[in-house]
């Protein structure tokens, strides 16, 4: 996608640093000329709490205090693209899209100038949702291993705000601050949101990334569609289901627009206010969906080109895919799907023996098991659209970051279907970096490895 054809909306458009008002340096948002006179930023410490994160935070603000520019903090801290290498030779429309988000990243463009200096204060004084508060541990610890794979950095306010003024920072000026909340669940681990609409940033947001790209919507309709066309002849219809791990992480952000998705995080006392800052696309931010969706569509389209192939080279990943899951993952089904409660059953007369007879079948009749059949081949007069497939079945789609594979066949016509989807992820999504001791497979499976 060209990014030179979006036009403004208005003259309030601007780049991807905002012009700063004069009358911002007066506020306590903006550096004082007494501050800025004062000892360098850059060697100021600051005290964190003794948990993983605390740690953490001490190593990110050094790292920041010792880079020359913030584009280089952001590129040391998040590391490698996860896109992968050769996407402007990938035979696909959107190869010039995945090499830009790959090369450049996703750019955050606001439609307004900024927010003054009172409405700053008072959003970053609120701080997070009240519900964050009630796990303050678990959005510690989940941060921190963010931040360790590089999705996220976590920097105290404090920092920013001075460095904002030193030459090659200049794009943390732009700074803005979201409430986080976090949702408990049921028998699960609690959910972070991020919500970039509560103070109208979503609101605010320049639509760049290609919302034609969101086509899960009829995921299910496409994949129920193809299962009812398959032709019975040639068998059942198999399905798998692929899932990438970390999802929108996959994509990375331009560096220069970071800061305005930045959120606020609860701290302890005694710990300065904390900022989280997405390095990748968040989950929360509206150009998130449509342009991940463009990564895995992509991926999705190139499998289904090839998948009228007769071969697939093997993956690495065969070993795990191969894998029957253990017998206690394997839920238990009756026999029958019937009740075997006690029912109004026929009397039972006593025998002479004192012996009691068991009802029988015809006292106490079950309801009959229904035996699904294949459905039979239609006619020849019948409506087209209604004709099962003269091939056998083998489609792949994709909905959001969960790819579902239908194939007919053996075993052997199921693997290639299988590694053919598996090659085409690769192509598109960088394969798991021994360098990098977090990250995950991007093919999630039962015993990721990690780096």
């Amino acid at each position: 996608m060209d990014y030179s054809r979006v036009a403004p909306p208005s003259e309030a458009v601007v780049d991807d640093v905002p012009r700063v008002p004069v009358e911002r340096n007066r506020g306590s948002h903006a550096q004082s000329q007494e501050t800025r006179s004062g000892p360098d930023p850059r060697s100021k410490r600051y005290k964190f709490g003794d948990d993983t994160l605390g740690k953490l935070l001490s190593s990110c603000v050094h790292q920041l205090q010792s880079s020359t520019s913030w584009a280089a903090y952001v590129t040391a801290t998040r590391g490698q693209s996860h896109l992968a290498p050769g996407l402007e030779d990938l035979p696909h429309p959107a190869s010039s899209l995945l090499t830009s988000l790959r090369d450049t990243g996703m750019p955050v463009i606001t439609g307004t100038v900024g927010w003054s200096d009172a409405d700053f204060d008072a959003r970053l004084q609120r701080g997070s949702h009240t519900s964050t508060h009630d796990h303050v541990n678990f959005v510690r610890d989940e941060m921190a291993d963010f931040a360790r794979k590089g999705f996220w950095t976590v920097l105290p306010y404090e920092a920013v705000r001075e460095l904002s003024h030193q030459p090659g920072f200049r794009h943390l000026r732009s700074l803005r601050v979201s409430p986080l909340g976090c949702v408990p669940q049921r028998g699960r681990r609690p959910r972070l949101i991020v919500d970039l609409s509560f103070y109208g940033v979503n609101a605010d947001t320049v639509k760049l990334a290609p919302h034609e790209a969101m086509q899960f919507g009829r995921a299910l309709e496409r994949l129920l569609f193809r299962i009812r066309h398959a032709n019975p002849r040639y068998g059942p219809v198999y399905m798998n289901k692929i899932d990438i791990s970390d999802g929108f992480y996959r994509v990375a952000l331009a560096a220069a627009s970071c800061p305005k998705l930045a959120i606020v995080l609860p701290t302890r006392p005694g710990e300065p206010t904390l900022l989280a800052i997405p390095l990748s696309l968040p989950m929360g931010w509206i150009e998130s969906p449509p342009a991940f969706c463009a990564v895995t569509e992509t991926v999705a389209d190139l499998a289904n080109w090839r998948l009228p192939r007769r071969y697939a080279p093997p993956h690495r990943l065969d070993k795990f895919a191969d894998t029957p899951p253990p017998d206690d993952e394997v839920p238990e089904v009756p026999p029958h799907d019937v009740d075997t409660s006690p029912g109004p059953c026929a009397p039972v007369k006593a025998i002479p023996s004192a012996k009691v007879a068991l009802p029988s079948p015809l006292a106490c009749p079950t309801p009959p098991v229904a035996v699904p059949r294949m459905p039979a081949p239609l006619p020849a007069a019948a409506v087209p659209s209604r004709q099962p497939h003269a091939l056998p079945l083998s489609y792949t789609d994709v909905y959001v970051d969960d790819f579902c594979n239908l194939v007919q066949g053996n075993a052997r016509r199921r693997r290639i279907a299988r590694r053919i989807l598996f090659h085409a992820i690769d192509e598109v999504i960088r394969p798991l970096d021994p360098s990098h001791d977090f990250r995950q497979e991007p093919i999630f499976h039962q015993e990721t490895p990690q780096g």
